[in-house]
């Protein structure tokens, strides 16, 4: 599957690059641009300006988040086939909400897109009767869409750890593969180096979808 390999095969410093620099570099380059433009008193009016460099930090922030999904998914997909013989592992469970949490913040994205320019009318006022039931329908949304990213998360880091140690495996074991999928920018480092390891090396057995 071409969209899975193209993260298994990608090296720690493309994913990196994808997931944390390039949002770093935007946000701080948008906010000394805005601090310039306000400094220089230019006559551009700031609610022409302001918009831009948000959708812009939106656009990155959404590649960056793309990349984050992109990669717990292939890791927890594109791996099953190395799975060893045996061993049960509930993909279907990781696919139903991991992608319920991947159309959550797709749902998010295409809101504050929306809601954005609306937002910036002279004459906007929110509906508190509109706001309070957006609040009864994202709410639950947004707890279920959390416990789907987690579980993507501990899906995947027990995906590497079973194939790593070519047994079924404790949370306990691979507490330590959670935890740097959690906070990636730190993880991506150690783990991916292994992902490509794991992609490039001849399979002894053929593992079992499930």
């Amino acid at each position: 599957m071409p969209f899975t390999e193209r993260f298994l095969n990608a090296k720690h410093w493309q994913l990196f690059t994808l997931m944390i620099g390039l949002p770093i570099i935007v946000q701080f380059g948008s906010m000394i641009a805005m601090f310039a433009s306000a400094v220089n008193a230019t006559n551009e009016p700031p609610l022409f300006v302001m918009p831009a460099y948000i959708i812009l930090i939106i656009v990155v922030s959404i590649l960056s988040g793309a990349t984050t999904f992109g990669w717990v998914w292939s890791i927890g997909s594109g791996l099953q086939e190395k799975i060893p013989n045996g061993i049960t592992m509930k993909f279907k469970k990781f696919k139903t909400f991991y992608l319920i949490a991947m159309g959550y913040m797709l749902l998010i994205v295409l809101s504050l897109l929306i809601f954005i320019p609306i937002s910036m009318q002279p004459d906007f006022v929110p509906s508190a009767a509109i706001t309070g039931i957006l609040l009864l329908l994202f709410i639950p949304l947004h707890f279920l869409a959390i416990f789907g990213i987690f579980y993507g998360l501990y899906f995947a880091a027990k995906t590497l750890k079973t194939i790593e140690l070519n047994k079924e495996v404790e949370f306990s074991e691979f507490i330590g593969e959670f935890l740097m999928l959690w906070f990636s920018f730190i993880g991506v480092w150690i783990i991916q180096p292994k992902i490509n390891k794991l992609v490039n090396q001849e399979p002894e057995e053929e593992g079992v979808h499930v």
